[in-house]
């Protein structure tokens, strides 16, 4: 999860399976999107079911995200990710 400086009111969070799709992203997005009022979260290489908690409370703990961004690998756990 995003360390330090976390928006007070974030309006997205992105959730990267490794730190280069993070980057990839960023670079894709980073003029379309406001990533200062983002949340981060990186899973390592491997969604378990304990940061699918995490993240959900997240979520549901900031009223003010509106979106979610997945980045994830286009393979089969990369797919079955964004179905979790």
């Amino acid at each position: 999860l995003s360390r330090g400086n976390l928006p007070e009111e974030p309006t997205s969070i992105i959730i990267a399976e490794q730190v280069l799709d993070y980057m990839s992203f960023w670079q894709l997005n980073r003029e379309k999107l406001n990533l200062e009022n983002a949340i981060t979260y990186g899973t390592g290489g491997t969604l378990t079911a304990n940061q699918a908690l995490i993240i959900k409370d997240v979520i549901r703990n900031n009223k003010s995200i509106q979106k979610a961004y997945l980045c994830f690998d286009n393979d089969i756990n990369g797919l079955s990710y964004a179905l979790y």
